[in-house]
């Protein structure tokens, strides 16, 4: 198995998951900051490349390493927005709103849903986390919990978001 090979350092298997999964890693990258210079779509990808590097002994089987990749590589995307913002005020309104029209209707009604039906502290959590870019110490600060709580609860809310929208039949990946 490729992940075994890369988790015993074998350079074949890691030259074998780069070229198979650097092609994923440049096209989420590329579909979630347009417009993008192609020298900072390869650094963006090649950090989420690395990021699954560092962590491959976490990594159990290639759907997780698929959802893994797809998850950091989208928030260096997002952590490149922030940095760069004053790049992306000018974005055409109406471009943004048709890629908000591609965007599966059924999705978004599910996720808003979901996040009706998560409580708190979870909601708030979920939403500073996700949408406003908190860091823990802030999230630990706004819901009064210790910040080492943080991690573990994000992730119980997680699981119930994603219990909850597959029995809506909405899949993670189509979240992701």
């Amino acid at each position: 198995m490729l992940i075994e090979g890369c988790k015993k350092g074998y350079e074949d298997s890691w030259r074998q998951l780069f070229e198979a999964y650097y092609p994923l890693a440049k096209w989420i990258v590329v579909h979630t900051i347009y417009q993008l210079d192609p020298q900072e779509v390869n650094a963006l990808a090649q950090e989420g490349m690395i990021a699954v590097a560092e962590n491959i002994n976490r990594i159990k089987d290639e759907q997780h390493l698929k959802r893994y990749l797809k998850m950091v590589t989208r928030n260096k995307c997002i952590d490149f927005i922030r940095k760069n913002e004053h790049s992306f005020d000018e974005l055409d309104v109406e471009l943004m709103s048709v890629h908000e029209n591609n965007f599966n209707e059924t999705v978004i009604i599910a996720l808003e849903d979901a996040m009706e039906n998560l409580q708190e502290p979870c909601n708030s959590m979920v939403k500073g986390r996700f949408l406003d870019g908190m860091s823990y110490n802030d999230i630990a600060l706004k819901v009064n919990i210790k910040k080492e709580q943080i991690g573990t609860r994000l992730g119980r809310c997680l699981r119930f978001l994603r219990t909850y929208l597959e029995s809506k039949g909405v899949s993670w990946e189509d979240v992701l």
